[in-house]
């Protein structure tokens, strides 16, 4: 998982890089602040959906759990 956090990493500091030398040439198409902050405000409400999504499927894998663990003693009774 490191590496691959590595490897995403170096990725996306190529991609700037490369987006700086594009705005370098073409400076009318940088972002303006206003773009960069509705991106940014964009980009954390995907991150607070994705928190929210990750608690949601936590909480029905507890409930699985759960349902699960009242039918083992059933299984190993039919078991033996």
């Amino acid at each position: 998982m490191a590496q691959l956090d590595r490897e995403m990493d170096e990725i996306l500091d190529e991609a700037d890089e490369s987006m700086e030398e594009f705005y370098r040439d073409y400076p009318e198409m940088r972002p303006s602040k206003a773009e960069l902050q509705a991106e940014a405000l964009r980009d954390r409400a995907d991150e607070i959906e994705q928190m929210e999504l990750v608690k949601e499927l936590e909480q029905m894998r507890r409930e699985r759990i759960s349902e699960l663990r009242k039918i083992i003693p059933l299984i190993r009774s039919k078991a033996f």
